[in-house]
């Protein structure tokens, strides 16, 4: 089951490719989770010296607490409007 967080710089919307499921640490194999972000310099850690960000610490807090394999694909760029961002959705 491929499991996607998609986030943007206010809101964060969890979604399954198999429906909707809770996210939970187990003893079996921990699922797959790919991060897609979308934003402007929020998003894109800009100011942070390691350039993680708030999408790359919450990506290694899900491996941390929760022990899920995470990837994250962060297309935010700086400078992006809501109205940019919304066209570039569509």
């Amino acid at each position: 089951m491929r499991r996607f967080l998609l986030i943007t710089v206010s809101a964060l919307v969890c979604a399954t490719a198999a429906g909707s499921g809770a996210i939970r640490a187990s003893t079996s194999a921990a699922p797959s989770w790919k991060i897609v972000a979308l934003g402007d310099s929020d998003t894109t850690g800009q100011g942070d010296p390691t350039r993680v960000g708030w999408v790359g610490r919450y990506a290694a807090r899900l491996r941390q607490k929760l022990g899920l394999t995470v990837t994250v694909v962060n297309l935010a760029q700086e400078g992006m409007t809501s109205g940019q961002l919304l066209a570039s959705v569509r």
